[in-house]
């Protein structure tokens, strides 16, 4: 378990991401632990498992622009296993009460290393754009708000955004449809290009036990979703420098399984 430091300084913040905006809207009390207060929150192993399939994907995709053919299986898996291992070593897991940092990263790994042949079939029909692999794009900060960073998975040669996930179970279509992300990536994807993606997905890995599968969600963004964004993102900022930090009222986050704030949180009961 991750405790307080008190020689941590407030960190000045001059940004925002679409990532800390939902953070801030699921609680803000944690996002104030994270971000202001720079109290360290514990990882979990499907966020280690879902940055090294980010990793797998982006080597994938950079050399298929140069050679226009993807990597075989054996490669993927060979690739899978370095960068898992690479962010193992890298990350701080939270280990919940009652569990172990050896059950979950053998159960993390040999379910996600089952994925790499559904990688292979999801992949086959993407190609990028050049300089379409974790592109970084900026929304200009204003008086309202502050730079908005993101960072786009990958633009492909269709002008579509997409954004790789590693999940145990797919998102309904009206989660695709509401996420802010994409509406963040397709603001900031207007802005630099001066005109409109042609379509925008969350391409999904699925991986429950040894059941795998990919879904690809296809939605779209209009210039209503970019200002409700928007104004999310001026919510916070306001919030932020108001100091109003309102936890978490209810969710999947706020347990003690999911959170690693939870032993130090002064609005859970004790």
């Amino acid at each position: 378990m991750l405790g307080y430091n008190e020689n941590m300084k407030p960190n000045k913040l001059d940004h925002l991401s679409p990532s800390s905006i939902a953070q801030f809207l699921r609680c803000a009390h944690q996002w104030k632990l994270e971000r202001v207060d720079r109290i360290p929150r514990a990882g979990s192993m499907a966020l280690v498992g879902g940055l090294a399939w980010h990793e797998v994907s982006a080597a994938n995709f950079l050399q298929k622009i140069e050679t226009g053919n993807d990597l075989s299986e054996h490669e993927l898996r060979k690739l899978f296993e370095k960068y898992f291992q690479k962010k193992l070593d890298e990350s701080r897991i939270y280990v919940p009460p009652g569990e172990s940092l050896k059950d979950l990263v053998e159960e993390a790994h040999a379910r996600l290393i089952n994925l790499v042949s559904e990688y292979v079939e999801y992949a086959k029909n993407i190609m990028p754009i050049e300089g379409g692999i974790e592109k970084r794009l900026v929304i200009p900060g204003t008086d309202l708000y502050p730079d908005i960073i993101c960072y786009i998975d990958l633009i492909d040669d269709q002008r579509n955004v997409r954004d790789l996930k590693t999940t145990k179970k797919e998102w309904g279509d009206s989660d695709v449809d509401m996420d802010i992300q994409l509406s963040a990536y397709g603001l900031a994807y207007r802005m630099h290009y001066g005109q409109d993606a042609n379509g925008f997905s969350y391409d999904f890995l699925v991986a429950s036990g040894k059941r795998t599968k990919h879904i690809v969600k296809r939605t779209s963004r209009t210039a209503k979703h970019f200002v409700a964004f928007l104004k999310r993102a001026s919510f916070v900022w306001e919030a932020h420098k108001a100091g109003i930090y309102p936890p978490a009222n209810k969710g999947w986050w706020c347990t003690e399984k999911y959170c690693s704030h939870w032993a130090h949180c002064e609005y859970i009961p004790k």
